[in-house]
């Protein structure tokens, strides 16, 4: 039949290039500290400013819709009232809608 697969190998730290903090002394070991820091730093700071953004497109378009609803309501009563004034003339009843 066929070889067998070859073993699976656990990656080491060192593996992981120049983030790895293994190899140097207490000097590399607070640089490499201090860039990592600095990454996460920029990516805080990238994923709060991603966030503000969205925040304000939910709250523009959040406005933006409740302005179409306010127009369609009162579009819709408008269209009410007249046809309930049409229907006042030709009946005799009065088909006014309370508030």
């Amino acid at each position: 039949g066929q070889p067998p697969p070859p073993p699976v190998r656990t990656p080491s730290p060192t593996d992981f290039g120049p983030t790895s903090l293994e190899g140097g002394g207490p000097a590399e070991l607070k640089r490499a500290l201090m860039r990592k820091v600095a990454q996460l730093t920029k990516v805080v700071v990238h994923l709060n400013a991603r966030n503000d953004e969205a925040e304000l497109r939910y709250d523009r378009l959040r406005a933006s819709f409740e302005d179409d609803i306010r127009t369609i309501v009162k579009d819709a009563s408008s269209k009410i009232d007249s046809d309930c004034g049409k229907l006042d003339g030709t009946t005799g009843f009065n088909f006014h809608l309370q508030e």
